[in-house]
């Protein structure tokens, strides 16, 4: 169906319906009093002791109602058939972060997400995400109170640091398949921010962070104003946050010691390499110093390189809210974000392609066979690569909210956003075809010793890179109930909707970037970018059934249908039960299936090139040694217009248990499997070419691994177009144990919260490339956290550990067979935070992080230092310490 005309029919089905019973509940109004009270706080896992017995409406009043992520359909108990947890504001204030991802990383239950990084040009670079359970970012769906955010640049995720913390009074996250209620991205879960509202006052926070060693400062300034009066409330939030970068050289677990073992394959002077393999310079040679074991000239790069880069970012959100009338509500949330990043990476490393008349001609003089390829990196000529990305984000959400009879709501809301990234590489960064002429003039020598390089500055350029995204969507839902229920049976619940969504995505480079040389490069030493462009409209129409066939028994079922301009349609169900076995004990219970949308960059990205870093089994497997371990490799790859969409079959099984008001027991069983998932493990793309040959990755797969013929190694690269490579199963358990409780010591009142959560993977296999056999993971196959929280006013005093399991080093699986390099170590960490609450002087606060400075678990099998760390999961900051004061007006 056209997206104008759908989007219309939705407009007036909303309108329709919201205004076509004003008319009845006016005259309503004169015979009888409504009560329009409802309740938007969701809770889930409380200490409160189970109460899910479904409360029959009064004729004539409104019964007071929550929402919880998860389900259209307002509810009038605390606990449901999905597994819901809840990260609330306190959680968020005594944390000491300033940004939510950092918190999320903490919780037991997510996974491991995308740090802030150097080195990831785009709307990549300051970005932080996080997933749940065993599914990555890419398949979670980020809301902001209940509307989906736009992806960074077109990518697979959102950007969590985007969403500013001070704003946020909850994180509400659904473990759970959700694509039947959401539709695509929600393959393993949702995780929705709910900001603040219904606040009175003003107030102030600054804290600074200062960790023990070199880098790594953070600065955190919040203000927040809000104003509630009869009809309705308003609210302002201001952040502004600062974090200073970390240069690799100024960690130990990421600095070179010892180049042989620990160098990369670029470096200055030159390495080069003809028909018969791998030679050092002839004249100049290799100082031994600088001579790594695969034969090649490495440079210290850790000397340059930032391994977490600056950040600078000022947030504002602002959220209203107007009663029209007793049953009409109109609302508005608006989002403006700007950051600044950048970073400082190692000098450009590229291939300088030489013929073999240039090559034995002056002033190389090279004893050259067949053409050369130059392994170059430009430390003397032009030093470190400096970028600096500069990213806009702006959102807006508005709606209007009508009651309808004594159950039913009607909802037509609308959003819109955007987020625009420019991306500037103002030093380091050099022109392919200036170098090239200023090789064929004889004006620069690579080949030169150290002190004596020529001057290449007339190649010097800026690169510059535009990422913009765009999404809107219009959307109505109404629920409520069909049937009130009766004495043995409980009420019948609907919910039903329609959406009409569209979103863009649009890369951009400049004109040299753009450009490729007569052997297919990028005018741009040591990089590349692509022009990309790509448009969807997609619809959907959902709807939600709840009954109670039994007081004590709850079962719900979902269906929704979305249809896509580009890849196709969807078709998920989800069915989920809870039955309430005793006043405090409920099972339940949830299967369902979910989609992932390919998103546009993966389908109408250009040509990009660069060097990831991965295990090439084949040269493995012929030399062995050093060339079993991990190195950098030249990679290209571009978008598919021919992706499908990922799917995924998910159920849970769980039981919630609270014998009294202190304490709480949660356990949720849970299985997740995906199929048709977008990416390329490199690593194992060579195990099958080792098994099958290159000519059956050509032929089967359309990927090309270019090698040269004498050595062997992957020397013009491989080039492969974005596919539906991967599977991926897994299965767990969730545990959580909670207890509230007071007692008395010396003399005062203490409030004690203690929270327990813990993820066990009980198995987790993967699929990463077809043919090659699945691999079991087994590498953080448990994560714990623990809180205690004592609170006795004015004083409270926290303490948090966090402990994760060690795994396998990434070499036993990424050779050929089990060679028993080990295992990393599980890791504990543990964190105090402390408050006093000094009235109308304000409120100090100070911590600290990494109490004992233990240190984290580093894989000595992987070839670079700065790759030792799983940085995904552990904190390379390392311990700190904060300040913090909150004033309210």
């Amino acid at each position: 169906m056209n997206r104008n005309i759908l989007l219309k029919l939705i407009v007036l089905f909303g309108v329709f319906t919201i205004s076509s019973v004003s008319f009845a509940q006016e005259e309503k109004k004169d015979s009888a009093t409504e009560t329009t009270t409802e309740t938007t706080t969701t809770t889930t896992e409380s200490a409160a002791e189970l109460d899910n017995t479904p409360v029959e409406a009064a004729p004539k009043e409104r019964v007071e109602k929550i929402e919880v992520t998860g389900s259209y359909i307002k509810r009038v108990d605390i606990e449901g058939p999905s597994p819901v947890v809840t990260i609330n504001k306190e959680d968020l204030e005594q944390s000491g972060y300033n940004s939510v991802a950092d918190v999320l990383r903490n919780n037991a239950f997510v996974a491991a997400g995308a740090r802030e990084a150097s080195g990831l040009g785009g709307a990549g670079a300051g970005a932080a995400t996080a997933g749940i359970r065993a599914v990555g970012a890419g398949g979670i769906l980020v809301l902001l109170n209940g509307q989906r955010l736009p992806k960074l640049g077109g990518g697979n995720a959102v950007d969590l640091n985007l969403i500013p913390i001070t704003a946020v009074e909850r994180i509400e996250i659904l473990k759970d398949g959700a694509s039947a209620l959401y539709g695509s991205d929600a393959l393993g879960g949702v995780m929705n921010f709910i900001t603040k509202k219904d606040y009175d006052g003003a107030n102030v926070f600054a804290r600074y962070q200062l960790p023990e060693q070199v880098g790594g400062d953070r600065r955190d300034l919040q203000a927040s104003y809000g104003k509630t009066f009869n009809n309705g409330s308003f609210l302002t939030v201001f952040q502004y946050r600062s974090n200073k970068r970390i240069n690799d050289r100024d960690r130990d677990f990421t600095k070179i010691t010892d180049l042989r073992t620990q160098g990369n394959d670029f470096g200055s002077p030159a390495t080069w390499q003809d028909d018969n393999g791998i030679n050092f310079d002839p004249v100049n040679g290799c100082p031994a110093e600088q001579q790594n074991d695969r034969g090649t000239c490495s440079t210290d790069y850790t000397q340059f390189s930032s391994g977490l880069p600056a950040i600078e970012q000022y947030s504002m959100l602002m959220s209203s809210q107007y009663d029209l009338n007793e049953l009409t509500n109109v609302f508005f949330t608006g989002l403006v974000n700007q950051r600044t990043t950048s970073w400082q990476y190692a000098p450009a490393p590229d291939f300088i392609p030489l013929t073999n008349a240039q090559a034995t001609a002056p002033p190389y003089n090279l004893p050259a066979t067949g053409d050369v390829q130059v392994r170059y990196r430009l430390v003397e000529e032009l030093g470190p690569r400096s970028t600096r990305n500069k990213t806009n984000a702006y959102g807006a959400q508005v709606g209007v909210k009508r009651y309808v009879g004594d159950t039913w709501e009607v909802q037509l809301t609308g959003s819109y956003g955007s987020n625009h990234t420019y991306d500037l590489g103002h030093a380091g960064y050099a022109r392919r075809d200036v170098m090239a002429q200023l090789i064929q003039n004889g004006n620069f020598n690579f080949f030169a010793p150290s002190g004596s390089k020529d001057d290449i500055s007339a190649a010097d350029h800026n690169s510059e890179q535009w990422t913009d995204t765009t999404q809107g969507t219009v959307r109505t839902v109404a629920n409520g109930e069909l049937w009130g229920g009766n004495d043995s049976v409980g009420p019948l619940s609907m919910a039903f909707g329609a959406s009409a969504n569209w979103q863009d995505y649009r890369e951009r480079v400049d004109d040299i970037t753009i450009q490729r040389d007569q052997f297919g490069r990028s005018l741009l030493f040591g990089g590349s970018g692509s022009d990309g462009y790509g448009r969807r409209d997609y619809n959907a129409v959902f709807t939600e059934i709840g009954f109670y066939p039994l007081k004590s028994l709850e079962t719900a079922l979902a269906v929704r249908y979305d249809s896509y301009s580009d890849f196709g349609e969807a078709v998920n169900p989800k069915f989920s039960m809870g039955w309430k076995a005793s006043s405090k004990t409920m099972i339940r219970g949830s299967i369902g299936t979910g989609f992932r949308a390919p998103d546009l960059a993966d389908l109408y990205s250009g040509e990009s090139f660069g060097f990831p870093t991965f295990i090439d089994k084949v040269k493995c497997a012929s030399d062995g040694g050093p060339f079993c371990q991990s190195s950098q490799y030249p990679f290209s790859t571009r978008g598919n217009p021919n992706l499908e969409a990922e799917e995924s079959l998910s159920w849970n099984l769980g039981l919630v248990h609270q014998p009294n008001k202190e304490w709480d027991f949660t356990f949720d069983y849970w299985h997740v499997e995906i199929k048709n998932q977008i990416g390329l493990d490199l690593t194992e793309l060579t195990g099958y070419e080792l098994a099958n040959g290159s000519q059956a990755l050509q032929d089967n797969f359309g990927i090309t691994v270019n090698r040269d013929n004498q050595n062997n190694i992957i020397g013009a690269g491989i080039d492969s177009a974005s596919l539906n490579i991967a599977k991926s199963r897994a299965r767990g358990l969730d545990i959580s144990i909670g207890n509230n409780q007071k007692i008395n010591a010396f003399g005062m009142p203490i409030n004690v919260r203690t929270r327990m959560d813990h993820l066990q993977f009980l198995s987790s296999e993967s699929e990463p490339f077809p043919g090659v056999a699945p691999k079991e993971a087994r590498d953080n196959n448990w994560k714990n956290t623990l809180t205690v929280a004592f609170n006795s006013k004015p004083h409270t005093l926290l303490f948090a550990s966090r402990t994760i399991s060690g795994g396998d080093k990434v070499q036993n699986e990424a050779t050929l067979g089990s060679v028993g390099f080990g295992q990393t170590a599980s890791y504990t960490e543990y964190d105090i935070h402390y408050e006093f609450n000094a009235g109308n002087w304000g409120t100090a606060s100070f911590g600290i992080k990494n109490l004992f400075n233990t240190d984290r678990p580093l894989d000595d099998t992987i070839r670079s230092p700065t790759a030792r760390l799983n940085t995904s999961v552990f904190d390379p900051i390392g311990r700190l310490a904060y300040l913090g004061y909150q004033y309210n007006f």
